[in-house]
């Protein structure tokens, strides 16, 4: 099995050392939590900005458009109008994107607009 699968056994790995880099990594990112530092880097590996999701909160499902992660590192979601904020909950699916490119291209002295649609499935 560890020829197949690999082992982290080996005289060259060092768990101390990757327990001792562990708790530091952790150490440091709990005294960010709480401040604004780590909502940049949060931000832009947040990949459902802009899309359609179902959101569970308790026992209560419901459906929005993701907006925005506010300055408290909550989900912030628009119905319609209303923006509501969430700081639990689980995003239980992620709706199709739908894209549209648009060409336009003269031809025979009669101007043609193509329209393509497409669909890009994320969960």
């Amino acid at each position: 099995m560890k020829k197949k699968a690999g082992s982290v056994d080996s005289d060259e790995f060092d768990r101390q050392n990757l327990t001792f880099k562990l708790a530091q990594a952790i150490i440091k990112a709990s005294k960010n939590y709480e401040t604004e530092d780590i909502l940049p880097e949060y931000r832009s590996l947040f990949n459902i900005l802009n899309r359609e999701v179902a959101l569970k909160v308790g026992n209560k499902q419901l459906m929005g458009k993701v907006v925005a992660i506010d300055n408290l590192g909550r989900l912030v979601i628009a119905q319609g109008e209303k923006q509501l904020s969430f700081s639990s909950g689980e995003v239980t699916k992620v709706y199709q994107l739908k894209t549209y490119s648009v060409v336009q291209f003269v031809w025979n002295n009669v101007k043609i607009i193509a329209i393509n649609h497409s669909t890009e499935h994320v969960s």
